[in-house]
């Protein structure tokens, strides 16, 4: 009984955690680091239970801290904003579901790829949907001014795909309790990956590396959408929102003078 109580008592601390820890994420006060953290707690927090009923937690978390994270940020009014969070909910959670399904039945490092992927495709088959890729995990890294640059290679998708390796190969150095010999391929396969997109980001962004004699400095027009997002969000919430746009110093001082 005791044992039991103490389970229970975990599962709803890991609970509690995971669903702060997706707050962070809110476009609101998005906290770059926990978008490293979030999944790996999502796949840990359902990773006892059946697939089914995996799903449906993932489906719970998502929902609850969503609710949260994203109150005033998708223009909804009344009950469509529960709704199409919820919706959105279902479909965020389906590579963990991939992921619960399929990692248990690889016997081999490569299990740790099935995540990644999985989350890859989930975000790239969204984007085709009337939200764009507005929701990508890959967005709460645009600060990180050396690994932003890695969408230059591989796009946004490149950069989510890192992240849920991150969270995979994570889950998988518990499972193992750190055993070099078994998780030596794909945690040095990860550090190789990582530090080859921070070294590629930092020779884009600094200028010693800047090939000035192959550039042409261009001009361009584009328009800005920001006041009409404003003036909806004002109509829907009745309150006014300032949006602050900012650009990394690094990539200011990258720029050609």
């Amino acid at each position: 009984m005791i044992m039991k109580a103490k389970l229970i008592l975990r599962r709803s601390g890991l609970f509690l955690l995971t669903t702060i820890t997706l707050m962070l994420l809110s476009p609101k006060w998005v906290f770059p680091a926990a978008a490293w953290f979030a999944p790996f707690l999502i796949i840990l927090l359902i990773a006892p239970l059946k697939p089914w009923k995996a799903y449906l937690l993932a489906v719970l978390t998502l929902f609850g801290a969503s609710l949260f994270s994203l109150y005033k940020v998708m223009p909804f009014p009344g009950i469509f904003f529960p709704i199409m969070t919820f919706v959105i909910s279902l479909q965020s959670a389906i590579p963990y579901l991939v992921n619960r399904v399929l990692y248990p039945r690889i016997q081999h490092w490569t299990k740790t790829l099935v995540f990644p992927f999985a989350l890859v495709i989930g975000e790239y088959l969204t984007s085709f949907g009337g939200g764009g890729s507005w929701s990508s995990i890959s967005y709460t890294q645009v600060t990180n001014s050396f690994l932003i640059q890695a969408v230059s290679l591989g796009g946004i998708w490149l950069i989510a795909f890192v992240i849920g390796w991150f969270a995979s190969l994570i889950f998988f150095l518990v499972e193992q309790r750190c055993y070099w010999q078994a998780v030596r391929t794909p945690a040095m396969g990860f550090s190789v990956l990582l530090i080859a997109l921070t070294l590629f980001g930092f020779a884009k962004t600094n200028s010693f590396f800047d090939a000035r004699r192959n550039t042409v400095r261009v001009a361009g027009i584009a328009t800005s959408h920001v006041p009409l997002l404003q003036t909806m969000y004002e109509d829907t919430f009745g309150s006014t929102v300032t949006v602050v746009r900012t650009i990394s110093r690094r990539i200011l001082r990258s720029l050609p003078s």
